[in-house]
């Protein structure tokens, strides 16, 4: 058996931890928000995340627009955002909070904690123009094709602070992929469209068999070819119950998959950007890649998410809010 390991690394010029153990292999950047750039399901050999083409690693710069010059691939953490926005409430009402957040153009603190069985990265960083502390930590054991991510925002302020919390992994993807979404799930809220394929921002449509502008059905739990030339992004409704669900990506042929397993009591919603070469903010060919994101509110935008679809968290004055998730490779 091959225990618990972690050595440090570089990726793209930059310093990084890799962890791994017989099932499982993560490569996490802390100087680029924590990213993690890379995982790997050890005995198939398959890379889930997807890596932009276009986009040279450079040192983020606070304010600068992550779609256009930061959008790597790997997975982010986004908070207290994912759209750029003003925020909307509180002593800091018309604040601007940049793209996909504050957490990702900084370098974030990190503890190791290690054993053979078990191996933790505990990270941590600041809010820049609102007062939280965000930490995460990334747990991997011995003998498991899981890793455990725990969460834990702290409010510094004595004022509510509204947000919305999104992890954010780009996955590759290929045509015929199975996308499973917790059980229960009948309906999704549209959020962006490109054409709007799908219908403007709020549109209902049934899960998974959504009606495009032109009447055609479109399966979402498949994923469609490059020739769609489309993308969408949609959020359940609310989720419900104390019990586990599992949202899940899965090969055509259903032997591998990437499981994100948690509680409804912790995390709300689970959002879904399907880009089947239908977006790209680059003068390039557009992407072809699936964001598949637990989230805790929808929409991306807090703005929207606080004064119209009134689905976000809430840190109370001086309090904090813990959540957790679990990363299952097959």
């Amino acid at each position: 058996m091959v225990l618990c390991q972690q050595r440090g690394s570089t990726y793209e010029g930059f310093e990084a931890l890799e962890i791994s153990n017989e099932e499982i292999f993560l490569l996490v950047v802390p100087e680029l928000g924590g990213k993690i750039a890379s995982m790997v399901h050890r005995h198939s050999q398959r890379e889930w995340l997807w890596k932009s083409p276009y986009l040279e690693y450079r040192k983020p710069i606070y304010g600068t627009s992550y779609i256009r010059e930061f959008d790597l691939g790997g997975l982010d953490e986004c908070f207290p955002t994912v759209a750029p926005t003003f925020f909307p409430a509180g002593p800091w009402a018309g604040t601007p909070i940049p793209d996909h957040g504050e957490l990702w153009p900084q370098a974030w603190d990190v503890e190791i904690h290690q054993s053979p069985q078990r191996i933790e990265l505990v990270m941590r960083c600041y809010g820049v123009r609102l007062p939280y502390r965000f930490e995460r930590t990334i747990t991997v054991e011995a003998g498991k094709a899981m890793a455990r991510l725990g969460y834990r925002a702290t409010n510094l302020a004595p004022f509510e602070l509204p947000f919305i919390w999104s992890i954010h992994p780009l996955f590759r993807i290929v045509p015929g992929m199975h996308l499973s979404l917790p059980a229960g799930v009948s309906q999704v809220r549209v959020d962006f469209s490109t054409n709007d394929l799908f219908g403007k921002t709020g549109t209902l449509q049934p899960w998974p068999l959504a009606r495009d502008a032109s009447g055609q059905t479109v399966d979402l739990s498949r994923i469609q070819p490059p020739s769609l030339g489309q993308g969408v992004k949609y959020f359940t409704l609310p989720l419900q119950g104390d019990e586990p669900v599992e949202a899940i990506l899965s090969t055509p042929d259903e032997e591998h998959s990437f499981c994100f397993r948690f509680s409804p009591s912790e995390i709300s919603h689970v959002g879904v950007w399907m880009n089947c070469a239908g977006w790209t903010p680059l003068a390039q060919p557009p992407y072809y890649n699936l964001a598949l994101e637990p989230c805790i509110g929808a929409s991306d935008s807090l703005t929207v998410a606080v004064n119209h679809w009134r689905e976000h968290g809430v840190l109370g004055p001086k309090q904090e809010r813990c959540w957790s998730l679990e990363m299952i490779l097959t």
